[in-house]
């Protein structure tokens, strides 16, 4: 015999109905009891949560999320999404910025209220599209990251806006003439973060650098239309104090960097906290010394300089004594009196790259064992007069170590190279990179 459907059986048993009822209804009863027993500090509800806190947390999510899911959670959501501190252009406008996709943007969003701005890897097309886009908002921040299409009107437009900006990158906007670009820079009062990488920078740019009392971050790295004189401008300027300075793939010298001694820049010299040179190759140590007198440096990169040698490393290492990122890559005159200067004066040092440097042996390596306890990461490919004792002697002393990198290096076996593995989170060598799970 067929067993009668639930509904069906308890429609001739209404006594049994009721106590199932009652069953359902006891326990939401004890669940509400449990919630009100449970102490506050343990239970937080979405509904206690402020607007501006709710609304940092939904814009960690992309665009298309907040557009076709958060905004229909809630009536609130709703009306937070609406006005989000954070756009993706090229999540909503699918990769092209037309008057189409600027309407449609319109529809979902309200642009008064967005703090960031993000076009980058977008294309785009008329100013007006932007303008519609941008509207009366006053962003903090602004990123053109590899924007297709990036014209002087596009800017026009953006400095209408940016008089609240802190951070702005105009990277590999190659049609953005100077003029355009130093109008903007102009306007943004407030701006700390400049990155201008591959792109149209002369000296009219870097004047209105020197002319933002907030600015600490400057990315100019391969801007080929900037000189020692604009680098010094830069670096002079009275009203502002740089935290950060990239400078790589730039064709400057020495002049550029002799200003650090000057004892008139002593706001430079006590704030800058990273120099990024990468491939300066015009330098030498007379303008390297120079940088002896930064104090509160933390972060030197000077790889591809092939011209220093280690009378002017040793120098930096005495004065700088609070490095903690250390980049050498491909300077092939530093050996080992350098690194042992290095070691034995930057005991903070947490990450060293030597790689190419061919002239570094065991000497220089043990000393690093012996006196970086705290280092965590150590790249040292192609330094083909290290043996295993060296490494065997970095991997037993530096306790911390994460990251090691040996490619290259012809004097280590492979069986030796594969124990070792075992010690080091991410062990990178000739025909292998090991990664162990932590």
């Amino acid at each position: 015999m067929k067993s009668l459907p639930d509904v069906v059986w308890l429609s001739f048993f209404p006594e049994q109905r009721s106590r199932i009822r009652q069953n359902k209804r006891r326990k939401v009863q004890d669940n509400q009891r449990e919630l009100q027993q449970t102490p506050s500090n343990d239970v937080c509800h979405l509904d206690s949560i402020e607007d501006k806190i709710l609304k940092r947390i939904l814009s960690f999510l992309n665009t298309t999320e907040v557009m076709y899911v958060a905004k229909y959670v809630c009536k609130r959501w709703y009306i937070l999404c609406k006005s989000p501190i954070q756009i993706d252009a090229h999540a909503w406008c699918q990769g092209s910025l037309s008057m189409q996709a600027a309407q449609r943007f319109l529809r979902n969003f309200n642009p008064t209220y967005v703090d960031h701005f993000k076009f980058s890897h977008a294309t785009l097309g008329e100013a007006e599209a932007l303008n519609s886009v941008v509207g009366d908002a006053r962003p903090l921040s602004i990123d053109f990251n590899c924007t297709e299409g990036l014209l002087d009107d596009h800017i026009d437009v953006i400095s209408r806006i940016s008089s609240k900006v802190r951070y702005l990158t105009l990277a590999f906007c190659g049609k953005v003439t100077p003029a355009a670009m130093r109008q903007m820079l102009l306007k943004s009062v407030e701006i700390q973060t400049v990155v201008l990488n591959d792109s149209q920078v002369d000296g009219s740019v870097t004047n209105a650098l020197s002319k933002s009392k907030q600015l600490k971050s400057v990315n100019l790295s391969n801007c080929q239309d900037i000189d020692d004189k604009d680098v010094q401008e830069l670096l002079q300027s009275s009203t502002i104090a740089l935290t950060h300075l990239n400078l790589s793939l730039c064709k400057i010298s020495d002049l550029c960097l002799t200003c650090l001694g000057n004892p008139d820049n002593i706001g430079t010299r006590l704030s800058l906290a990273t120099l990024e040179l990468q491939g300066c190759r015009a330098l030498t140590d007379v303008g390297v010394r120079s940088i002896a007198h930064c104090s509160h440096l933390r972060g030197l990169d000077l790889s591809w300089c092939h011209n220093i040698t280690d009378a002017s490393v040793a120098e930096i290492a005495k004065n700088c004594t609070e490095l903690q990122t250390l980049t050498l890559l491909g300077c092939v005159k530093i050996s080992n009196p350098g690194l042992e200067a290095i070691a034995s004066n930057n005991a903070c040092l947490r990450s060293l790259k030597i790689s190419d440097c061919v002239l570094i042996s065991d000497e220089g390596l043990m000393c690093v064992a012996n006196k970086c306890k705290q280092l965590q990461e150590i790249h040292m490919s192609r330094c083909v007069l290290a043996t295993e004792a060296a490494i065997s002697g970095i991997i037993d002393g530096c306790s911390r170590l994460s990251c090691f990198e040996v490619y290259g290096c012809h004097n280590l076996s492979l069986t030796f190279l594969k124990t070792k593995s075992k010690l080091v989170k991410n062990f990178g060598f000739d025909g292998n990179f090991t990664h162990v799970s932590p």
